[in-house]
Formats: C-alpha cells, structure tokens, sequence
C-alpha cells in the first residue's frame, strides 16, 4: 500500500513548553469554581467530576495546609469515561486497514516525525492497541475514547496512528493491553501527519494518570 504526509499546521500552543509550576484551572467548563491544578511534568494527574455538571477532568487537586482540597469536585475513576460507551464501540475503525497496521513497524524508522526539544531520548517502535480521549485546554473529557495503535514510545512523548486529524489540544491515552502494565498518560500533540488511511499524530508527555 502507498503512504504518504501532509504536514499539517497546529496552533502555536503546541510547540510551548509545560510551564514547571502548575497552574490553577479556576473554573469548569460549566462556570462553577473548582480547587484544581493543570498538571504538568512534575506532577500527575487524577479524575476529578465536577460537582454541578458531572464533567470529568484529568488534574491535580489543590492542597491547603499539606491536604487535599476538593472544592467544587469529588474524586472519580479513570474508567468513567467509558461508563456508557457501548462495547461494541471498542473495536478497530474500519478505516485503519490491516494493511495499516501491518506497516507500523516498517514505517516507524523512517516517518518523519519533527525533533522537539523535549523528546531527544531513543524511540522504540512498539505497535500497541490503545484509546485517546480528546481533552480541552482544561484538561476535561470532550469525546468519547477512540480506538488508536502505537508507533513508537519514548520516555518523552508517543507517535500514534489514529482516524482522523487532530484537532484537540491534549488526549488522554490508555493502552487497552492491561498485561503492559502501562499507566494511563496525557499526549499533547505536536505533528500531524497523513498516514495511509489514517493520520500520525506524535506529541510529548504531560504526565501520568493515576486512578
């Protein structure tokens, strides 16, 4: 099968650099006030559902004198996002062919993913069922969990063959092999390319769900 790229331009805000000190995420989508963080390098992140809207948001929880504090928010589980998510859902678009998958390796060495200055350490092309969830600029659940594969993984970031071109600032990843024992990461996205049927997406870590 023949592939091919079609860079495609993202907002500046991709190629910024997570800002070391977290910043307050205010209010949800919703308006109501809530005691979050936007998680970043140095910390993770957990669920959170707000409590007037039921929105799920993947941050850090403020702490007020050494303790949590959950204003406007209760602990959730990173697998209410799939609550009502028919199984049938979770299987392969029929857009990525099998031809697709099969090439993932083979294409790996070569794809022209851009260096970014967080992402300098040695890539391992590893193909590898997941989910990515789209995420807002406040790090809540905007979609429903799409089927995705690996490309290849770093200790800095991740490329991905997903369905359609990006088009949400941040993805909430999941590998659906529990046997990998791979904890659940927040992607932001630098390049998207046209693959095949599908579209390689590469971005850098934010930090690891924990749930």
């Amino acid at each position: 099968m023949a592939m091919w790229y079609c860079d495609m331009h993202l907002p500046a805000f991709y190629d910024q650099p997570s800002n070391p000190k977290p910043q307050p995420l205010q209010r949800c989508d919703c308006g109501s006030p809530v005691s979050l963080l936007k998680p970043n390098r140095t910390t993770r992140a957990s669920p959170w559902q707000c409590l007037r809207c039921g929105t799920i948001m993947l941050a850090t929880v403020e702490r007020k004198g050494g303790a949590e504090f959950h204003g406007g928010v209760r602990p959730a589980h990173f697998r209410q996002i799939y609550s009502r998510l028919p199984l049938q859902s979770l299987v392969l678009p029929c857009r990525l062919s099998n031809e697709d998958i099969r090439q993932l390796r083979n294409c790996a060495e070569c794809a022209e993913l851009r260096a970014h200055d967080l992402r300098t350490s040695t890539r391992y092309a590893i193909s590898a069922p997941l989910t990515a969830i789209s995420l807002n600029e406040k790090f809540a659940v905007t979609g429903e969990p799409a089927v995705a594969y690996s490309i290849d993984i770093s200790t800095r970031g991740l490329a991905i063959l997903y369905p359609a071109p990006t088009t949400a600032p941040l993805y909430a990843i999941d590998f659906l092999d529990s046997s990998l024992n791979v904890p659940p990461v927040i992607l932001r996205p630098i390049r998207c390319s046209r693959l095949g049927s599908g579209y390689a997406i590469a971005g850098e870590f934010v930090c690891r769900v924990d749930y």
